[in-house]
């Protein structure tokens, strides 16, 4: 041995640290790559031998640079070293001292990161000679996986996987205590750290007893959504890997499926296409595993459409058995995630469920019942992706599963959460929620059937949908599923018979409750679509066909209707699609009106009602025909329906059931539903109903009483005489001070009518003087009115009443000409005026006929 050895050994043991350093400097320089090359093995192992104690000391010299010189310089040895037994016995202890303890004792984290890299090359150079050091190893591995420095982290980590590989059987019984800390690592902010941690566990993993798996999979469930792409490769990567190489894979296979099909659904299409091909070769490989077992399924495939939405085909018979042998394993914690509280959780479990049943196919069937109530709970849920997720997945059971196997349990399901039947034992809970969640998953359903399945049950479903209890008008999304399931139906051309036809066309009227403009489209497509199915040619066809049958059970018990009445609505939703057609039915619909704006029934009800009825009145496609089928029940309309519900009653409900009632009054003198003949038999009982309703606290009430009074003025009824007249006007002139001058324009109006009724020829003009005077001292001091309207309009109501006596009228103008204002309002004095001009030509006028008569009696020149 060369003596220049021994003074770099005694300068390694020197306390000055130049001196340390230059030892280690002058060793590496003699070690150089030549002497490396001429030097034999034997040498070499006899020189390190010499060396490597002192050099392994300085491992924990105070100087940094020193720990660095001699840490390299056993580097270089390590990659020169043939046999490196010799060498591991004095390096793997010092690295557990450096490394494998509780506390830190390598301050620098560079030099840790060396040390760690140290071990990486002890592990690729002697892979042989390692297995009495595995228990050290993982000592070491397991605290710097643990190191607050991310280089360490992920060079342990690779570390993890190198010995796992280089000692198999060693590793096996010893190696479980790195588990915990590299799943610490997978949620390391470092996506490159969370990386390697996966590579390390997926290697770790597959050479321990597989029972670690219970660990590790929740812990890489959540990395299934990890927000680095990277990271979920690497998740698929090691799935993958372990679905197809851990021993005792059949075993662990319903834990590890579905993390592996999660990734099938990801967002971005690399990692889905990726994970595809994974789990096609795994399902290839357990086709080989078992070929005799699936030799069948292999040699005869059976042919099976696939629904729309997979995107990568139908999969292959490998994957479809490992998840219908694993389906009743899985189902249970899937339903469970899909009621997680966080949305992301519920998004993977919705989006998983899609996928297993797409491979289960028709086996599904097994799990059915399960999978409803899960189904039933998830389309309740708020986040637009899981319902389409589940949406999907309904749809394919749906397309898979005969209507004989899940048509009386999706029935069942949805009368029962209604509330239409049940029992204590139904884990159908009920509720409008949970009914809109079944309505939605036989939705679901029914757009997955194919049309010839659905046209043998079109009965039970039809039943179903008729339920009173799902058109509950204060949960507007149960109505709204309703709708799409009917709309599904229509979709699918079904084939009905004239009784299912009226049923379909019942469900169809109880949704036009919704009163939305979208869905109002939908509604009238969804009448002429039955109208097609049923050959009635128009949505009129279909209210004439069907509609006695409707009517008529529903008038039976219409006294205990409320305004939310399922029957009440039906009914309101008849009359106001019908239309026009409706008139062909009053001779029941009149009854039930009677019936339900009785006083003694709810002011919303008859309000409603009431509401209806003017509609129907005023619409502007009736025929002559049927308004004269409404002059048939005019007068019952009037005294059966208007009159008792226009007695005073307190609130605000009750005043508008007034104005209402009036309304209705109003509408048939309007739409001249109202023949002369009978008004006048009715005037006398509806006049003091009217005039009372003058003096009603409410301005609508009293208007609408005003119209009604000019428009019955204008039929010039027999009834109205002089006398009876005359009783009317003291009412009428008491509304042209009304604190509205809507009402006192309508009043106003209504005094024109009133004035044309008499008759200009027969009216005593003398007798009547007091009469005459009063109406012309009412109506003039209106004329000087601050308003230019109501001066317009008084200047018409005593054009018409100058008449019955002019005279009196000049007089009186004179009179007050000199009382009205002048500084304000000239416009008035002009009118006065001119009303006092148009007098004196009545009179003249007047004068003038009476000359002509007694010229033409007394045979005199005029």
């Amino acid at each position: 041995m060369d003596p220049w050895w021994n003074q770099y050994l005694a300068s390694l043991a020197d306390d000055n640290r130049a001196a340390r350093k230059r030892a280690l400097t002058g060793i590496k320089k003699k070690l150089s790559n030549e002497y490396f090359r001429d030097i034999n093995q034997e040498d070499l192992e006899h020189v390190v031998g010499v060396l490597i104690k002192a050099i392994l000391n300085e491992f924990s010299d105070p100087s940094e640079s020193c720990r660095e010189a001699s840490i390299n310089l056993v580097a270089e040895i390590l990659q020169h070293l043939k046999n490196g037994e010799q060498l591991l016995q004095y390096t793997v202890p010092v690295l557990v001292a450096r490394l494998g303890q509780p506390d830190i004792f390598e301050p620098s984290e560079e030099l840790r990161l060396e040390l760690i890299k140290l071990i990486s090359l002890t592990l690729k150079d002697f892979k042989a000679s390692m297995s009495p050091y595995v228990g050290d190893l993982v000592l070491v591995l397991r605290q710097t996986l643990q190191d607050p420095y991310p280089e360490v982290k992920k060079e342990a980590a690779v570390c993890s996987a190198n010995l796992a590989d280089a000692c198999p059987p060693s590793f096996y019984h010893q190696g479980e205590p790195l588990v915990k800390p590299l799943l610490q690592g997978l949620v390391h902010h470092h996506f490159k750290v969370r990386i390697a941690c996966l590579k390390g566990l997926g290697r770790v993993i597959q050479h321990i007893h597989n029972s670690a798996l219970d660990e590790v999979i929740p812990v890489l469930a959540k990395k299934t959504f990890d927000s680095n792409i990277s990271v979920r490769r690497e998740v698929v990567s090691v799935i993958g890997s372990w679905l197809q190489h851990l021993v005792d894979r059949y075993s662990y296979q319903h834990k590890l499926v579905p993390l592996l099909l999660v990734c099938v659904t990801d967002e971005i299409e690399e990692t889905r296409r990726e994970a595809w091909e994974i789990w096609e070769n795994v399902g290839k490989q357990y086709e080989d595993e078992n070929e005799q077992e699936l030799k069948d399924k292999l040699d005869f495939p059976k042919h099976q459409d696939v629904p729309p939405g997979l995107e990568f085909g139908r999969p292959r018979v490998g994957c479809r058995v490992i998840v219908q042998r694993s389906f009743h394993k899985i189902l249970p914690a899937l339903l469970k995630d899909l009621s997680d509280w966080t949305n992301v959780s519920r998004f993977q479990a919705s989006s998983l469920l899609a996928t297993l049943v797409y491979h289960l196919e028709e086996d599904v069937t097994q799990s059915l019942e399960k999978l409803l109530i899960g189904l039933f709970h998830a389309f309740c849920d708020e986040e637009a992706k899981v319902m389409e997720n589940v949406r999907r997945c309904a749809y394919c059971v749906g397309f898979y599963v005969s209507m004989d196997i899940w048509g009386p349990l999706m029935t069942s399901a949805v009368m029962t959460s209604a509330g239409c039947r049940g029992s204590i034992l139904s884990p159908v809970p009920v509720g409008p929620v949970q009914c809109t969640g079944c309505l939605l998953s036989f939705h679901a359903f029914l757009k997955g059937t194919p049309g010839n399945q659905l046209n043998m049950h079109i009965d039970s479903v039809l039943e179903c949908l008729l339920q009173e209890e799902l058109y509950d008008t204060k949960h507007r999304p149960m109505l709204l599923a309703v709708l799409e399931c009917v709309c599904t139906v229509l979709d699918k051309e079904v084939v009905v018979d004239e009784d299912q036809g009226g049923k379909l066309f019942t469900v169809i009227l109880r949704l036009c409750v919704l009163n939305d403009s979208s869905e109002q489209s939908y509604i009238m497509n969804m009448f002429i679509k039955c109208a097609k199915i049923l050959n009635c040619g128009s949505a009129v066809g279909l209210f004439e066909k069907y509609g006695k049958d409707i009517l008529r059970p529903l008038c039976v018990q219409c006294k205990n209707w409320t305004v939310e009445s399922p029957s009440c609505l039906l009914f309101t939703s008849f009359v106001r699609y019908a239309d026009h057609t409706a008139a062909q039915f009053l001779d029941i619909l009149i009854p039930t009106f009677k019936t339900c704006l009785d006083p003694s029934q709810d002011m919303d009800l008859r309000l409603h009602l009431l509401t209806v009825l003017i509609e129907l009145i005023l619409s502007e496609k009736l025929t002559t025909e049927e308004k004269a089928m409404f002059e048939r029940f005019s007068e019952e309309i009037v005294m059966k329906i208007v009159i008792p519900n226009t007695i005073w009653k307190a609130g605000r409900t009750a005043a508008v059931l007034r104005t209402s009632a009036l309304t209705c009054f109003q509408a048939l003198l309007q739409c001249s539903m109202l023949p002369s003949m009978v008004a006048d038999s009715l005037l006398s009982n509806v006049m003091s109903h009217l005039l009372s309703s003058l003096d009603d606290n409410s301005e609508s009430t009293r208007n609408v009483a005003g119209n009604i009074l000019r428009l019955l003025f204008d039929l010039k009824l027999p009834s109205l005489n002089i006398d009876y007249l005359h009783s009317l006007y003291p009412d009428l002139l008491k509304r042209l001070d009304d604190s509205s001058e809507e009402v006192r324009l309508t009043v106003a109006d209504a005094l024109c009518s009133y004035f044309q009724l008499f008759s200009r020829q027969t009216y005593d003009a003398m007798l009547f003087k007091a009469h005459c005077e009063a109406i012309y001292k009412a109506i003039l001091v209106h004329l000087d009115d601050s308003s230019p309207k109501i001066q317009e309009t008084i200047l018409k109501v005593l054009k018409e009443a100058c008449y019955l006596n002019p005279i009196l009228l000049s007089e009186l103008i004179h009179e007050v000409k000199a009382k009205h204002r002048s500084a304000m309002l000239v416009p008035s004095k002009k009118k006065l005026h001119f009303l006092l001009l148009y007098a004196e030509r009545c009179f003249c006028s007047i004068i003038c006929k009476l000359i002509s008569l007694l010229s033409s009696h007394f045979d005199i020149n005029t």
